[in-house]
């Protein structure tokens, strides 16, 4: 519910995503622990394409370029714009018009068979991609977690600007939305413990999230912190589904550009994240399956008032930590949200959407973190170092998309010189041995006879 605010949605739109693709891409996907559903690089995306959409509509913004930038809520959402109102209709009929477009990308590059590009996405790359990716998804929950009001920035340096922003207006947080994101930490930090420390004696992890979720639900409804407090909760949840919508063609130009971005950075990540999760449990994914699994799920979910779906890194790693081993699992998911949207709904209207913040950013802590991997990697091959730093750096200050394809270029260039210049050794036999050492670290050793290895 908390990335259906990046697109500049309702959070009830957060629950939809979490329904309708989940089931297509269920039935198609060669993975066995792939989560399906609201991913935050990609509503990030889908929200600077919503931004421009609305710009480019004198009747809906009408700003001098010269004029700052503001902010105003929206069903407790912040939103790019100095009016006061903003046209819902405009933003759900960008959000599903590119969805739709991503989707049939996908879908015909899955059935051309061009998953083969995902062979060139060695895994210091992906590592370094889903990393700097995080970083932008959690940038984009500080704001929420603090209680205060930034403008969404985007292009070159974009990251460096928010946090610009998040530092310079400190002074005006809401101290109440700081407590309740501070509490929902800590349960979560107690929670991760509990489930690591007695992870042999716990038939199932504790459901970390649904626990904070209902904690921090009751306690904003009892001590309205809402009306008391100003701290932003979720608010009006509507029961049912709403009817189907057809998006609009004559967005197609329009957002022609937005959608293959997305569409590579969807597939990038999804298929990245996948072998990750393959190769730990010793099995093989169909890169053209997952391409064609990802594009049925965006295109016939978008008729059904969903913005651009796929995959979690969180969810991937929670699945993978309570044993799912298919993707039954999803059925399961699916079959609450529906329980939800169909009868629960109104009881998450008061859950604070600081708590959603910190439940996305400390499950994608683990995912910043792989940072860590640097001093092994630097030991281990120079060239995969730099293709890592190289990668996070574009994808963070350059932007998700356009730090994609150039550090991708980067990435084939160094794979082309490890192939014309390969590295190799001098390696040397012991006399009366079928014992070969390398002759530059043992000088003193005499050699029968040298050969080259590559």
């Amino acid at each position: 519910m908390a990335l259906a605010a990046l697109t500049y949605l309702p959070p009830v739109f957060g629950l939809y995503i979490s329904f309708f693709p989940v089931i297509f891409f269920a039935l198609m996907s060669t993975c066995h622990q792939q989560s399906w559903g609201g991913f935050g690089v990609t509503a990030i995306m889908s929200g600077e394409a919503v931004t421009r959409v609305l710009a480019q509509r004198s009747e809906t913004i009408e700003r001098e370029p010269s004029d700052p930038v503001t902010t105003f809520s929206y069903i407790n959402t912040t939103y790019l714009s100095p009016s006061d109102t903003m046209d819902l209709d405009t933003i759900i009929e960008v959000s599903i018009t590119i969805a739709l477009l991503v989707g049939l990308m996908q879908s015909l590059m899955g059935f051309l068979r061009l998953g083969f590009v995902s062979v060139y996405l060695s895994k210091s790359f992906i590592q370094a991609l889903t990393t700097g990716a995080s970083c932008h998804v959690v940038t984009s929950q500080v704001s929420n977690a603090l209680g205060i009001d930034v403008p969404r920035q985007s292009g070159a340096f974009g990251i460096v600007k928010m946090w610009i922003d998040i530092f310079s207006k400190l002074p005006t947080l809401n101290w109440a939305t700081v407590i309740v994101s501070l509490i929902s930490l800590v349960l979560l930090i107690i929670m991760g413990i509990m489930n690591e420390r007695w992870k042999e004696q716990l038939i199932v992890p504790i459901p970390m999230d649904i626990v904070v979720v209902v904690i921090m639900t009751l306690l904003s409804f009892f001590i309205n912190l809402n009306d008391k407090y100003n701290v932003q909760i979720v608010d009006d949840v509507p029961l049912g589904f709403t009817p189907p919508k057809v998006p609009s063609p004559s967005l197609f130009l329009t957002l022609l550009g937005d959608s293959f971005a997305i569409a590579i950075v969807t597939y990038a990540i999804s298929i990245s994240l996948g072998k990750t999760v393959a190769d730990k449990h010793d099995y093989k994914i169909d890169d053209n399956q997952e391409m064609l699994a990802s594009g049925i799920s965006n295109t016939f979910s978008s008729f059904f008032l969903c913005y651009v779906s796929g995959p979690s890194p969180a969810r991937i790693w929670i699945v993978d930590k309570a044993g799912g081993t298919s993707q039954l699992m999803s059925a399961v998911s699916c079959a609450l949200v529906v329980f939800i949207i169909l009868y629960l709904g109104f009881l998450l209207e008061p859950l604070p959407l600081a708590a959603l913040s910190v439940l996305l950013i400390y499950s994608l802590m683990i995912m910043v973190l792989q940072v860590r991997v640097l001093p092994s990697l630097y030991r281990q091959s120079k060239w995969d170092f730099a293709v890592w730093v190289f990668t996070c750096c574009c994808v963070v200050f350059l932007g998700v998309a356009l730090g994609l394809f150039i550090s991708l270029g980067f990435a084939i260039f160094a794979l082309a010189v490890r192939i014309q210049l390969p590295s190799y050794k001098k390696e040397g036999n012991i006399e009366g041995s079928e014992l070969f050492l390398d002759q530059k670290t043992f000088k003193v050793i005499h050699f029968a006879k040298s050969e080259e290895i590559v």
